[in-house]
């Protein structure tokens, strides 16, 4: 939700969450991909 409701940077949520940025980017693209596959079983072409 950060990232794109509240439009905060990878480098914000990774200083919030004390993560590094690459670990913040890759649950990022996960997620996008697990939405992408969820949306698609449930009929919505994307």
């Amino acid at each position: 939700m950060r990232r794109y409701y509240f439009a905060d940077s990878i480098e914000e949520i990774a200083r919030m969450f004390s993560l590094s940025e690459n670990n913040v980017s890759v649950r990022l693209h996960r997620t996008r991909n697990k939405l992408k596959k969820y949306l698609e079983q449930e009929g919505f072409r994307i």
